[in-house]
């Protein structure tokens, strides 16, 4: 399968810096480094030195020496020595997820998230930004003793038993094999292989009620119809994402690089639209906004006129305040 372009394009970036401070490196280390095969580095390399101006011919942006030999060699980096900075905006976006990371039960390296999101609020303060705990302070709203027990269960892969409220009210008691946490909108969900219903299932951290570990049973899915290796692709959650009901977009220049998005349903005869699966119309709407106008939602109706609507109120409100 072809490589995505977002995957790709930040990698080309990053070479011409990081070879540029590492001369004679080898082609085997520097695929290694990055990831990815020597055949596909080789392709990487051969693109970086026909970028510049139009002609697009060798050596007008940067000279890359690596065709007699394996060590790679940049003899003119010229703009593109220095390596890739976070904006400020993007500073605090990374710590405000590194942040609500570190609270979701299940992760066992919270102490390097930490860290990193430490490091990072360093870098907002030094170049000006307002550091992620000045901007917001992230929490779940769950219960501690709850998210303390799911974690232990996900970290010692152990069976956790509890009473499930469900959206009925009506309550149940379950036994699990926890396999990930994972957030909607505001709400926590425990993916698990559920004993009772002998399938995965999802629960609301929220509705879980006098959880207890179970120590003397190891957790186990290889009950599920998935087969013994659990993969996102198969989850539960992913499956609810194919039946949701999705959004007709039409899309700008500016934002055609959606299309090539693996959640998002393109057609190849018409480029400009997409097809956008949603499973929250607050999510849908405040993801339309987000562009800034530069894609239109054309069905359903009601989430055109919703947004539009939004958009009105939102100028009226500029306009008294001006």
């Amino acid at each position: 399968m072809a490589e995505n372009v977002q995957d790709r394009l930040p990698r080309l970036l990053a070479l011409v810096p990081w070879l540029s401070q590492r001369p004679g490196i080898t082609l085997t280390e520097t695929s290694s480094h990055f990831g990815v095969s020597v055949d596909q580095l080789t392709t990487d390399l051969y693109q970086l030195v026909v970028c510049g101006v139009p002609g697009y011919g060798p050596d007008q942006l940067v000279d890359i020496d690596f065709y007699d030999g394996e060590r790679i060699w940049v003899t003119d980096p010229q703009t593109l020595s220095t390596p890739m900075r976070l904006t400020p905006d993007e500073l605090a976006a990374h710590c405000i997820a590194l942040r609500f990371l570190s609270q979701l039960p299940g992760i066992s390296d919270k102490g390097e998230i930490g860290e990193l999101a430490a490091k990072l609020d360093q870098a907002a303060v030094e170049s000006g930004a307002v550091s992620a705990p000045g901007l917001i302070n992230v929490e779940t709203f769950v219960d501690p003793e709850i998210q303390n027990l799911v974690t232990e269960s996900l970290v010692r892969n152990i069976k956790i038993s509890f009473e499930y409220l469900a959206g009925d009210d009506s309550v149940s008691k379950r036994s699990v094999s926890p396999i990930r946490v994972f957030q909607v909108d505001d709400n926590l969900y425990l993916e698990a292989m559920c004993d009772q219903a002998e399938a995965i299932r999802l629960f609301r951290l929220d509705r879980i009620r006098q959880p207890q570990l179970l120590p003397d049973q190891a957790a186990d899915s290889t009950g599920s119809d998935l087969g013994s290796k659990l993969s996102f692709m198969g989850s539960q959650a992913l499956h609810a994402i194919h039946q949701a009901p999705h959004a007709t977009i039409r899309l700008t220049e500016k934002t055609q690089w959606l299309s090539e998005e693996n959640w998002i349903v393109s057609d190849p005869e018409e480029p400009m639209l997409i097809r956008v699966p949603f499973l929250s119309q607050d999510w849908l709407v405040g993801w339309a906004l987000s562009f800034g106008g530069d894609l239109q939602v054309i069905e359903p109706p009601d989430i055109a006129a919703r947004i539009m609507d939004t958009i009105c109120e939102g100028i009226d409100r500029l306009t008294v305040d001006g």
